[in-house]
């Protein structure tokens, strides 16, 4: 070895004990909020963190419980080894298992190559033992029928976590309705779903609610984007829903209509991603708010061809049916509409959508409204 790379290993174990000598002098509660603002936080997720939380862990005794628990508060699972490796853990070290607040699974194809899809495995009494987990996502990144399959039965094997809040269902396909439903309901105090790229072959028999007496009477928040047939899975969420995000499916036949909008009477928030300008399908989900406690409208254009976003406003909201739908009951309610656009393209392109949107609402604007444009990328 060469000798400079041991000066570097030992300069580096010096200035951890260094560090570990002035921490002492600091009061636990300073050390610990330092610890804290290195814990992953919704968006960037805990792989950005793991190595600055793991050196905390390393410096010193006392840094230890405070890094652990920030360590396995977000854990993500990115591929079948690290599943075994993580059931493990727990396995060796029970306490842990009160740590973990959130779980992400994350199965990808290289996975999968020259391997058994009978299951994944993960002992099931080990899934008992994590009574603080509220949140969970699945992440199927595969094409084989075989390996989605186990990968859904995986997902059935959490189904016991009844103190769940938020699930995230990612890029599945489901024989049929009825399998994502008995998922779905078997979470009584679930508050926020997700639902992306995912779809089933057929509604399947019907479930029957008796059997799921809690379901979706907590439901606040539902995400659905890409998701094959809305009329057929919003119906099964309850009414309670505050904030709704949902696409077109412009391949979906016959298309939705969006009826279930209307028993939402709580809705607060509405977000609708636009990939397709050539059909009024925003005017459409409008119709069916009966909602008079709708106060925010976000048209999403972000996914919209970059030649086809100069034209979007123009043909959304520039109909004079449009201002004036905003302006009737129940959508006067509406006080804050904001249009999120791509980046791509001029500078100062917020501030032309801004000032085009106000040409085109005057009577919106004037009643009660005020108009926002975000950039966003869509890389």
């Amino acid at each position: 070895m060469p000798t400079w790379v041991g000066d570097a290993r030992a300069a580096k174990v010096q200035r951890r004990r260094v560090l570990s000598i002035r921490m002492q002098f600091l009061p636990q509660e300073l050390q610990d909020c330092i610890i804290d603002g290195l814990a992953p936080d919704r968006v960037a997720g805990p792989s950005e963190h793991y190595a600055d939380l793991r050196a905390c862990a390393l410096t010193c005794q006392s840094w230890l419980p405070r890094a652990q628990c920030q360590l396995y508060k977000h854990v993500e699972v990115d591929r079948l080894e690290s599943t075994r490796l993580f059931a493990r853990t727990l396995e060796e070290s029970p306490d842990v298992c009160r740590l973990v607040k959130r779980l992400e699974f994350w199965f990808k194809a290289a996975d999968w190559k020259d391997q058994d899809c009978e299951d994944v495995t993960f002992p099931a009494h080990l899934v008992g033992r994590l009574v603080a987990l509220h949140g969970l996502r699945f992440a199927c990144c595969t094409h084989s029928a075989a390996q989605t399959a186990a990968q859904i039965e995986f997902m059935k094997l959490w189904t016991v976590c009844v103190q769940l809040r938020t699930l995230w269902v990612d890029g599945f396909y489901f024989k049929n309705l009825a399998d994502l439903t008995r998922i779905i309901w078997s979470f009584p105090k679930l508050e926020e779903l997700n639902v992306f790229q995912t779809g089933w072959a057929a509604r399947g028999r019907e479930v029957d609610p008796a059997e799921f007496p809690g379901r979706c009477q907590m439901m606040t928040t539902v995400e659905m984007q890409e998701t094959f047939r809305v009329d057929d899975l919003l119906p099964l969420l309850g009414t309670t829903i505050q904030n709704l995000s949902i696409a077109w499916m412009w391949d979906a036949s016959p298309p939705d209509t969006y009826a279930a909008v209307s028993t939402l009477h709580d809705l607060r928030s509405l977000e609708l991603l636009v990939n397709q300008l050539d059909e009024p399908w925003v005017t459409s989900v409008l119709t069916q708010v009966h909602s008079t406690h709708l106060e925010k409208l976000v048209l999403d254009l972000s996914m919209v061809d970059r030649e086809e976003d100069s034209e979007a406003l123009g043909l959304l909201v520039g109909r004079e049916d449009f201002d004036d739908l905003l302006s009737r009951e129940p959508l006067n309610s509406v006080n804050r509409l904001k249009i999120m656009t791509s980046e791509q393209g001029k500078t100062g392109k917020a501030e032309r959508r801004l000032r085009e949107a106000q040409a085109l609402l005057p009577s919106f604007l004037r009643s009660r409204g005020t108009i926002e444009v975000e950039t966003c990328s869509t890389a």
